[in-house]
C-alpha cells in the first residue's frame, strides 16, 4: 500500500540520518577519548572506545551491492536485526550494478524478504535468531535465497500464511515478491522443511518489460 511504502522509506531516511549524526559527532568522541588519555584514565578510555566501535559497527552497511538505494535498505534491516539480537549473514558473490531490474523492485524484494524473516525469528530464543541471505548471478538469472528458522508459519495451497495477527501484511509482502518475479519471467519457491523457512527468488534479468 502507499502508506506502507511511505513508512518504509521514512524508516530508511531515519536510519541514514542516524548514520550522518554519528559521523558528525565523531570529533566529539575523539576529543573525549583524548581527554581521558591525557588524564591517565586508560580503563575509561578503553570502555569509551568499545562503545564508539560498537556504534560504528552498527552503522556500517551490510554489503556494498553497487546500488546505493539497496545498500541503504540492507543497512536499515541489519540495524533492526541488531536491535532484536538477530544475526544476518549475507553472501554476495558479486555486485548487482547493471542488473536489469529497477532499484525500486530490488529494494522491494530484499526488503520484504528480510521483513518477513525478522518477524519470524522474533518468536525464537535470541540464540536461534539468524537469517541467511545469499545472492548470486548465473547467466541471465538473478538468484536470491533467504532462509531462517521459524515457529509460527505454515503454508496453504502453496502460499505462505503467517499465524501472527499481522498475517495480512506478510501475505502482501510475498504477493509483491511474486508480482515482481512474474514481471521478470521468474519464480518464487517457498519451503518449510525441518523448521527452516526458505524463499528462493529467481529473476530473468534480460526479460522484456
Amino acid at each position: 500500500s502507499e502508506q506502507a511504502e511511505k513508512k518504509y522509506f521514512e524508516d530508511i531516511n531515519n536510519r541514514y540520518s542516524e548514520l550522518r549524526m554519528l559521523r558528525h559527532d565523531m570529533n566529539n568522541h575523539l576529543s573525549a577519548m583524548s581527554l581521558l588519555l591525557q588524564e591517565g584514565k586508560l580503563a575509561d578510555a578503553q570502555d569509551y572506545l568499545k562503545e564508539v566501535a560498537s556504534a560504528m559497527e552498527a552503522s556500517m552497511p551490510l554489503a556494498k551491492t553497487g546500488i546505493n538505494a539497496l545498500d541503504m535498505v540492507l543497512w536499515s534491516k541489519a540495524s533492526l536485526a541488531k536491535e532484536s539480537g538477530t544475526e544476518i549473514h549475507l553472501e554476495l558473490e558479486e555486485g548487482l550494478a547493471g542488473v536489469d531490474v529497477t532499484n525500486y523492485e530490488l529494494c522491494s524484494v530484499f526488503g520484504n524478504l528480510l521483513d518477513n524473516a525478522l518477524e519470524a525469528v522474533k518468536k525464537l530464543p535470541e540464540e536461534e535468531r539468524r537469517i541467511q541471505l545469499r545472492v548470486c548471478r548465473q547467466m541471465d538469472m538473478l538468484c536470491i535465497f533467504c532462509e531462517n528458522p521459524y515457529s509460527d508459519v505454515k503454508t496453504e495451497n502453496g502460499s505462505f500464511v503467517s499465524l501472527k495477527a499481522d498475517a495480512k501484511n506478510h501475505g502482501f509482502g510475498i504477493r509483491q515478491i511474486r508480482h515482481i518475479a512474474a514481471k521478470y519471467q521468474g519464480t518464487v519457491e517457498i519451503n518449510t522443511d525441518n523448521q527452516i523457512f526458505s524463499v528462493s527468488v529467481l529473476l530473468t534479468t534480460s526479460a522484456p518489460k
